[in-house]
């Protein structure tokens, strides 16, 4: 998991078992230049390159994405949120903060190359620069 406060300009990155347990693994410290420099506008884009200036661009995530959601309220370190993220098995529309979510987005589980958020809120989604394997077929139980 990867957790971003946009007000304090740190980005998490957390660890799960399957057991529900989680440990936070790395800390990055956003300088407030590159957050000013990547406003997204009205695009939401998760691994797009960002050429900032000629001298600093970004990397393109390279790994895989399953779930994507995006609440009104940090998911901060130690929070119950956290706790409870970790112990829903991807079933959050079952969980407390579900109605704090503004979108949910189950990465490449529909046909490809269509991203949908499940919560309508981002529209028109897509995944750029990939091909029909990156998506999974998942069948529900």
């Amino acid at each position: 998991m990867f957790a971003n406060d946009g007000t304090t300009g740190f980005l998490k990155y957390y660890i799960g078992n399957v057991d529900g347990t989680f440990a936070l693994r790395g800390v990055v410290n956003l300088a407030s230049a590159t957050l000013g420099n990547n406003n997204p506008g009205t695009n939401f884009c998760i691994g797009k390159r960002v050429g900032n200036n000629a001298v600093a661009e970004s990397l393109m995530f390279h790994g895989g994405m399953n779930n994507t959601i995006i609440a009104d309220e940090a998911f901060a370190n130690a929070s119950p949120l956290i706790t409870e993220y970790f112990q829903v098995n991807e079933t959050y529309d079952e969980s407390s903060f579900y109605a704090d979510l503004t979108s949910w987005v189950k990465m490449g589980e529909n046909d490809f190359p269509e991203v949908t958020d499940t919560k309508g809120v981002m529209t028109g989604g897509s995944l750029v620069d990939g091909n029909a394997d990156d998506f999974v077929v998942i069948n529900p139980e």
